[in-house]
C-alpha cells in the first residue's frame, strides 16, 4: 500500500462519536486498519473503547504489505467491522467484508457511494453523511475532504441520515 495513495490521514475523536447512536452496544466491533505500530492510528480502536464499545484486541499490521489479519486469517470472530480504512484499498476491503457477510460500518470518500460495487449493495446499504467535512490529521498535513459513513446489513431503518 502506497502511502502516497491517501491512505495516511486519521480519524479523530468526534468522528465515532457522531455516529455512535447507530452501533449496537452489545456487539464486539472489530477496527483491522488499526496499527499498533504507530500510535496515531492506534486511536479509533482507543476512542471506539472510549465510548463503551466491546473491542477485538489489536493485532500488528503491516501498512506496507497489507498483512494482518483482515487478508491473511479467516478470523471473523467479531460483530461489526467499523473503520476508516486505507482508501486506496477501499473496493478490496468493501467486497472481503461482504463475501464473509458481516455487517461493516466504513468511513471512505463520498463518491465511493456512486462506485457499482455499492450501488449493487443497495438493499442493504445505509449512508449516514457528516453535515462538515471531517478534519483528518496526517503525517504531512490535515486534509478536508467530504466523506460518508457506507454502512452494510447495519439495519440503521434510513436510507441516508446526515450528522
Amino acid at each position: 500500500m502506497n502511502k502516497s495513495k491517501g491512505n495516511e490521514y486519521y480519524t479523530p475523536k468526534y468522528v465515532w462519536d457522531n455516529i455512535k447512536q447507530y452501533i449496537p452496544k452489545d456487539k464486539i466491533i472489530y477496527e483491522p486498519f488499526n496499527n499498533i505500530n504507530f500510535p496515531k492510528s492506534f486511536k479509533s480502536h482507543q476512542y471506539l473503547s472510549e465510548l463503551g464499545f466491546k473491542m477485538k484486541p489489536l493485532l500488528k499490521f503491516n501498512p506496507l504489505t497489507l498483512q494482518n489479519d483482515f487478508f491473511k486469517n479467516i478470523d471473523t470472530d467479531y460483530d461489526i467491522c467499523i473503520s476508516n480504512p486505507p482508501f486506496s484499498i477501499k473496493q478490496v476491503i468493501i467486497k472481503r467484508l461482504v463475501q464473509l457477510n458481516k455487517p461493516f460500518i466504513l468511513l471512505a470518500p463520498l463518491n465511493t457511494i456512486a462506485n457499482k460495487y455499492i450501488t449493487d449493495l443497495s438493499d442493504n446499504i445505509e449512508i449516514i453523511i457528516p453535515k462538515k467535512r471531517i478534519n483528518f490529521t496526517s503525517t504531512k498535513k490535515n486534509a478536508i475532504f467530504p466523506t460518508a459513513y457506507i454502512c452494510y446489513k447495519m439495519n440503521i431503518g434510513q436510507k441516508l441520515i446526515y450528522v
